[in-house]
C-alpha cells in the first residue's frame, strides 16, 4: 500500500478461515468421547491460531448408512478432473469471448437441502448474472459482508442479478440444516441459500475460504473471484458491468459507501488478536500465568475437539472461561446443552460490562449485571465498539452445558490514518 506505514497493519481483505470438512474431525452419529480429553483447568491457557499455509483435507464421504465415512474423496481425485474437463470443453467458446480471463462455473451440485429457494441450477440461470456467496454463519468476517450483499439484493435482484447464498461449516453444529436455516431467519437472508454440509459445492469451486463471492457472467463464466472482506466497490460495479452485458441499458447509482470505516481501501488498522479456537483439534494449553493473548479456564471443563464445555453443576459462579486480547470488538461462538438456555455473565477486567461497549447479545438483569442468554449455537457479540485497547474477558457459568466454540474480534482504523468515507467509482 503506497504511503502507508509498513510497521502498521493495513485492513486488508480478511478471511474468516480456511474451510475444513467438518464431518472428517466430528463425525455425524458419533460418540462424544470419541475425541474427548477431559482436564480439570486451573489457571491453564488455550490459545489457538489457525496455522499458515493448511491445506484442505479430504472431502468426506457417506456409507451405506448415511453416516460420513473417511477420507475417500479428495478435491482434485481423477473424476472431478475429467468432469472439469468435460465442463470446460462445454464452454469453452463462451468463456473465451469475455472482456477478461474467465472459466466455466461448475454446476450447484450436492447440497444436502435449500433455504428460501428450490434447488437452483446455474444451467437454468443463463441469461442473468449470479453472484455466489461462500459463508458460515457463526464466521465474524462473513456477518461483516452482508449488509452490502442484502444491498445489492435489494438493487440489482430486479435488474437480472440472481444471488445465491452458498452455507459450508466450520463446526459439527452448523452442518444441521435447521441451524442454517434459523440462522438465515435471523440474519434476514431472502434469497436462496444452499446447505453445503458435506462440501460438495465448495470442493467443485476448489473453495478453502470465508467469505468468497464469485460472479458468474449470463454465460455461465466466473467474471470475479473476490476471497475475504473487502472489494465492495469492485464487486458492485462488476455487478453493474455484466448486467449492462446481459442487456441492462438502465442508470445505475453509484456503488456503496463503505459501511465501515475499515472497509475503505488504504485504511490502516490497529492489530488485533488473531481468532482463538478452544478445541483441543485446533487448540493448545499455555503455561500457567502466560500474559500473552489467549484464553484459559477456571473449574471443571472438558475438551472435546472443537470446544470446551463446563462439566458441572454448582450453587455459585466460581468457573469461568476467560480471553485476553487485544482489539476493540470482541465475538463468541457458543452453544448450549441439556437445557433450553444457559445464562452467562460476562466481566471485562473485573467489571460488569458498560452499556456503551455491550454488545448486541449483552443483557442486563435488575442487580445490573452484563450476562448472555445462550439458546441456540451461533456466534454472540459480546463488545460492540470501544476505544482500542488490552483487556479480558470473563465468562462465569453455574450450570453444566456450555460449550465454548472460538473468539473473534474486530479492529478500528488508527486515527492518524482515517480515510475519508465517500462513494467510490
Amino acid at each position: 500500500m503506497a504511503g502507508a506505514d509498513s510497521s502498521r497493519p493495513a485492513c486488508a481483505p480478511a478471511v474468516g478461515g480456511r474451510i475444513e470438512p467438518v464431518a472428517a474431525r466430528h463425525p455425524r452419529g458419533a460418540a462424544e468421547g470419541d475425541c474427548v480429553r477431559t482436564t480439570d483447568f486451573r489457571g491453564a491457557g488455550i490459545s489457538c491460531v489457525r496455522p499458515a499455509g493448511e491445506t484442505l483435507p479430504a472431502v468426506p464421504d457417506r456409507d451405506s448408512t448415511g453416516d460420513v465415512g473417511g477420507a475417500e474423496r479428495v478435491f482434485l481425485s481423477a473424476v472431478s478432473v475429467v468432469r472439469r474437463l468435460v465442463l470446460t470443453l462445454v464452454f469453452l467458446a463462451g468463456c473465451t469471448n469475455s472482456p477478461e480471463p474467465a472459466r466455466p462455473a461448475p454446476e450447484l451440485a450436492g447440497a444436502l437441502t435449500w433455504w428460501n429457494s428450490p434447488p437452483r441450477r446455474l444451467a437454468e440461470l443463463r441469461g442473468r448474472v449470479v453472484l455466489l456467496d461462500f459463508f458460515e454463519y457463526s464466521c465474524a468476517n462473513c456477518l461483516r459482508t452482508f449488509p452490502y450483499v442484502k444491498e445489492w439484493q435489494q438493487r440489482y435482484a430486479g435488474r437480472g442479478l440472481v444471488i445465491i447464498g452458498v452455507h459450508a461449516p466450520q463446526y459439527g453444529f452448523s452442518m444441521d440444516p435447521k441451524n442454517v436455516q434459523l440462522a438465515v431467519r435471523r440474519l434476514g437472508l431472502t434469497y436462496p441459500v444452499a446447505v453445503d454440509s458435506d462440501l460438495r459445492i465448495a470442493g467443485a469451486y476448489e473453495n478453502r475460504y470465508w467469505p468468497r463471492k464469485i460472479l458468474i457472467d449470463r454465460t455461465g463464466c466466473i467474471r470475479l473471484d473476490q476471497v475475504g472482506e473487502g472489494g465492495y466497490a469492485e464487486i458492485e460495479q462488476t455487478i453493474q458491468r455484466l448486467l449492462r452485458e446481459a442487456g441492462d441499458r438502465g442508470k445505475f447509482p453509484p456503488p456503496m459507501k463503505p459501511v465501515r470505516a475499515t472497509d475503505v481501501p488504504g485504511a490502516v488498522c490497529y492489530p488485533a488478536t488473531p481468532e482463538l479456537f478452544l478445541g483441543h483439534a485446533r487448540g493448545k494449553l499455555l503455561p500457567a500465568g502466560d500474559t500473552a493473548d489467549g484464553v484459559y479456564a477456571v473449574g471443571e471443563w472438558t475438551q472435546q475437539s472443537e470446544y470446551l464445555r463446563h462439566s458441572r453443576d454448582a450453587e455459585e459462579m466460581r468457573d469461568y472461561v476467560a480471553v485476553r486480547y487485544r482489539a476493540t470488538e470482541v465475538n463468541a461462538v457458543m452453544r448450549q446443552e441439556l437445557v433450553y438456555w444457559l445464562q452467562v455473565f460476562v466481566q471485562q477486567d473485573g467489571a460488569w460490562l458498560r452499556r456503551d461497549i455491550a454488545g448486541a447479545d449483552v443483557r442486563y438483569d435488575e442487580a445490573g449485571r452484563s450476562y448472555l442468554k445462550v439458546d441456540s449455537a451461533r456466534l454472540y457479540q459480546v463488545i460492540g465498539r470501544q476505544p482500542y485497547g488490552v483487556h479480558e474477558l470473563r465468562f462465569y457459568v453455574a450450570g453444566k452445558g456450555l460449550s465454548v466454540y472460538a473468539f473473534s474480534f474486530g479492529t478500528a482504523v488508527m486515527p492518524s490514518h482515517t480515510p475519508t468515507l465517500k462513494a467510490a467509482g
